[in-house]
């Protein structure tokens, strides 16, 4: 309630929550289980309330202004009925209980009217007319888009607090859980506790699907926002689902590729005459750099066995981790990495380009040095 005193009255406001015993509709076909609440501003005089009743205004985005007069009528009526008493209270209760029945608007399949396109809030040509005497009750916003905003966010905001106080039962073992230990994806409404749907898109992220961390419930197929994902992943399973998101989402674009020497997203300039690849501007280097044609890349770079994303090995060991997807695997066979891989079997752990890199012999090597890990 707003309050403010002065000029030999008081004036305050009071928003007075509309009863629905069924849901309405919006033109659209959308429908609605909760309405933003009427906006009843009272003003009293000296003489209220022995001599006068108080003076009114009405407010409502979901209503016309030909309704709300109509609403403003029956307050009249009230106060003449109840002349020399209160009857605030009773105005706020008769709007709580009875002003949408008397609109009709608890009648089945009952349709809200709303502001024409670019209209000003009027509904009907016969309230084109309405006098200035008449503006105590008017529509607020005016605009249709105003209106639908006011409507939707209102509802969802209804619809969310019923979800908060409430019990649910896990879509995936079935308990009952409070809203608090539970999460309700905004693609489909599902709700689950939060312990299954983390294992679950764990399990996910594990077999390298980040573009597919889906609702569990069947057949469903809705899919998980970032944020959704973040709330409830770890850091490191985040940074993850990241790394596979972007490296999705890269590989359907025809106008970028990885830059084979930083491995970071490069964009591609169109092709010049002359040259047998296209130019990659990389953004982290800020540099150009050319990317190959593919027989270029297929005779110098392969292709992770888990993710595909082509991979240069310039030294080093044949131990490869995919930067994109964290798989590890053998440069020499493909397979993937377990301890004791070049210790047991018929891989070599070092090829000849590392010891061109570091200048010495295999037999040097090894007579000087003792390889700890990686085996």
């Amino acid at each position: 309630m707003c309050q403010v005193e002065g000029g030999g009255g008081r004036t305050f406001e009071l928003r007075v929550p509309i009863e629905l015993e069924a849901p309405l509709s919006l033109p659209s076909g959308e429908r609605l289980d909760a309405l933003p609440p009427l906006t009843l501003r009272v003003r009293h005089g000296s003489g209220y309330p022995s001599s006068s009743p108080p003076g009114f205004g009405l407010r409502c985005c979901w209503l016309s202004d030909g309704q709300l007069e109509a609403l403003a009528a029956s307050l009249d009526g009230l106060a003449a009925a109840a002349a020399g008493e209160l009857c605030v209270s009773a105005w706020a209760e008769w709007l709580r209980t009875e002003a949408a029945g008397q609109l009709e608007l608890l009648q089945e399949g009952a349709t809200l009217s709303l502001p024409a396109e670019g209209g000003t809030g009027q509904a009907g040509a016969d309230e084109a007319t309405a006098s200035a005497g008449e503006r105590r009750a008017q529509r607020w916003p005016r605009s249709r888009a105003e209106v639908l905003a006011r409507l939707r966010q209102h509802a969802a905001a209804a619809d969310a607090a019923a979800w908060a106080s409430a019990v649910h039962d896990c879509g995936v073992c079935f308990d009952e859980y409070a809203s608090l230990d539970c999460t309700r994806l905004h693609a489909c409404g599902h709700t689950f506790c939060k312990s299954c749907l983390r294992g679950y898109w764990s399990s996910q992220l594990r077999e390298g699907h980040a573009t597919a961390l889906l609702c569990p419930h069947p057949g469903c197929g809705a899919v998980a926002s970032p944020p959704e994902a973040k709330a409830l992943l770890s850091a490191g399973e985040y940074e993850t689902y990241e790394r596979l998101l972007l490296a999705a989402s890269l590989a359907e674009m025809t106008d970028t590729s990885w830059c084979p020497r930083c491995e970071y997203p490069a964009q591609l300039e169109p092709r010049v005459e002359g040259r047998a690849g296209r130019v990659a501007i990389c953004g982290t280097r800020e540099r150009e750099q050319s990317v190959e044609s593919a027989e270029w890349i297929r005779s110098n770079a392969k292709a992770c066995p888990k993710c595909g994303v082509a991979t240069e090995k310039n030294g080093g060991c044949n131990h490869i981790s995919c930067r994109t997807c964290n798989f590890e695997w053998c440069w020499l066979c493909g397979c993937k990495y377990e301890p004791g891989h070049y210790k047991n079997g018929p891989c070599e752990q070092f090829s000849q380009d590392f010891f061109d890199e570091i200048d010495m012999t295999p037999e040097d090597f090894r007579a000087n040095y003792v390889v700890m890990n990686h085996q």
